[in-house]
């Protein structure tokens, strides 16, 4: 049994396949689930992140939702599919390559999923990329690794400090913050600083977690051209 949404462009989606014996297949379960969510738990959004190869799938399943007249909930208002490209050329590397540090599991742990998270996000989501290790790794350039790294440094900073000076963050509102305004490139840090909650909420309603990661990379910049002219 088949639906007809060659009007549509959609092909015809197959809801059960002959001699089935009355199995259900992905997309009537599909269909059937958000329903039963929606008795469960009354959404008012539920998103479909899912890769882009279901992208068809899933046009399918909506255009059906809103031809059912006893659908509880309106499909077009309620029901969203978020979709991502796919990492190409995933491979583990060697290794040999960890030899030389002295915890490699635990640091491999730590830079491994800075490189893949940020990798993964960075593009727009819809897009596909190809995954190349030697591209995601290195501390220099727009990769996870140079964020972590640029913590880092802030990180030691804050502690030198302490240590030298006897300063310590307690509280934000310890902090003169009209320091912060003298030097130019403080000034250009603390405003983009500022901005951060729009980033954030554009992010919400666009799902595009890649304007996090460009800002964090933006920021990055700005620290690290900072090194250059503030003496701390």
């Amino acid at each position: 049994m088949a639906i007809d949404l060659d009007e549509f462009k959609l092909g015809k989606p197959v809801l059960q396949k002959p001699g089935s014996y009355g199995s259900t297949i992905y997309m009537v379960r599909n269909i059937a689930g958000a329903i039963d969510r929606y008795h469960k738990y009354h959404f008012d959004k539920m998103l479909y992140v899912v890769g882009d190869q279901q992208n068809l799938h899933f046009s399918q399943c909506f255009k059906i939702f809103s031809s059912l007249e006893d659908c509880p909930f309106g499909a077009s208002e309620r029901l969203e599919y978020i979709n991502f490209g796919r990492a190409k050329g995933m491979a583990t590397p060697s290794p040999e390559r960890f030899a030389a540090i002295e915890d490699p599991e635990l640091t491999s742990d730590q830079i491994g999923m800075t490189a893949v998270k940020v990798q993964d996000m960075q593009a727009k989501r819809i897009m596909s990329y190809h995954s190349d290790w030697e591209r995601v790794t290195p501390f220099e350039g727009d990769t996870g690794p140079y964020l972590q790294y640029t913590h880092v440094r802030l990180c030691s900073m804050e502690r030198m400090v302490a240590l030298e000076d006897g300063l310590v963050i307690s509280s934000l509102d310890s902090i003169d913050t009209s320091l912060l305004l003298s030097p130019p490139k403080a000034r250009e840090i603390v405003l983009y600083l500022a901005t951060f909650p729009d980033v954030v909420r554009t992010a919400l309603r666009t799902h595009e977690p890649s304007n996090l990661v460009t800002y964090c990379f933006s920021l990055a910049h700005l620290i690290s051209s900072a090194w250059e002219t503030i003496v701390v």
